[in-house]
């Protein structure tokens, strides 16, 4: 019986150290861009060189509340809206291009929205970027592979997305 009890609770704590273990996400090379557009895009590593790297300098993440949980060293990218604009919307009257949302979703299902508007008509698409470059590492070399960022936000880490996987376009009518 002694026996017994000891094996039992030699299960129960190995299962429980199974539990506590991190939940890992596989981690992505390349954006899927689709939806309401004429044609879908991939944007890997490559095809990101062809556009203009800018250097963003240390970017501090915080968190919902404000308070800095990271800070990205040395960072780079390329502006989300100079790829976007490379896709046609399956639209043609401009005026509903308002009705666009920009739906980017992560491979943790970590999903982050932006309007077409915003992206285009604000100064937030002058600051949302696809990062190529960080902590002294290109993207090839990420652990978290391809994110988006836009330093402009106050909460920098609630639009922060690693391992994006795709990015959605679509009218919310």
């Amino acid at each position: 019986m002694k026996n017994l009890i000891i094996a039992l609770a030699l299960v129960l704590a190995s299962a429980s150290i199974g539990f506590a273990q991190k939940k890992t996400f596989a981690t992505s090379d390349s954006i899927v861009v689709k939806g309401n557009i004429k044609a879908p895009m991939v944007i890997t590593p490559a095809s990101l060189s062809a556009y203009k790297k800018v250097t963003l300098g240390n970017v501090v993440i915080k968190n919902h509340e404000g308070k800095p949980k990271d800070t990205l060293l040395n960072v780079q990218g390329v502006l989300l809206k100079d790829l976007l604009a490379k896709v046609e919307l399956d639209e043609s009257n401009f005026k509903k291009f308002s009705e666009f949302c920009i739906v980017v979703k992560c491979t943790d299902d970590y999903t982050v929205v932006y309007s077409w508007n915003e992206l285009f008509n604000s100064p937030t698409g002058d600051a949302t970027y696809i990062v190529t470059d960080k902590d002294g590492q290109q993207l090839s070399q990420m652990k978290d592979k391809i994110a988006i960022i836009t330093p402009s936000d106050y909460n920098t880490g609630r639009r922060f997305s690693k391992s994006v996987a795709s990015i959605e376009v679509k009218s919310v009518q």
